[in-house]
């Protein structure tokens, strides 16, 4: 999709049932100024856990801009993987915010990530 912004971001993380991540990715995203609204399309993720394996996702969503605050909501689509991610698969929803002054992000990702050969989803574990 046409976007006026393509986003690359880093940062850490803690996903239940698989521990601290290191994550990459980048999203495009469309922005309507006076509605104060947009939405983000086409995004990928790579989260890397603390042995080396990938766990790969996709996302799209949108945002409501508040001040100097952006409400964000999406899906995650899990996509496979490495090592035992491999295979993964999962949808997941998106509730966030960022600080449009700062560039801070804050995301918290909800549901089940199967993985083949593990009875147990992911986000079931301590």
């Amino acid at each position: 999709m046409p976007s006026a912004f393509v986003f690359d971001y880093k940062g850490t993380g803690r996903l239940a049932g698989i521990g601290t991540v290191t994550l990459e990715g980048s999203h495009c995203t469309q922005v309507k100024m006076a509605a104060g609204t947009g939405t983000y399309t086409d995004g990928r993720l790579t989260y890397r856990t603390s042995t080396g394996e990938v766990l790969r996702t996709t996302h799209v969503g949108s945002f409501v801009m508040v001040g100097n605050t952006s409400y964000i909501t999406g899906t995650t689509k899990v996509v496979g993987g490495t090592g035992r991610y491999r295979g993964a698969k999962g949808t997941l929803t998106e509730f966030g915010q960022g600080a449009l002054d700062t560039g801070k992000l804050q995301m918290a990702l909800y549901g089940p990530i199967t993985v083949p050969g593990d009875p147990a989803p992911l986000s079931r574990r301590a």
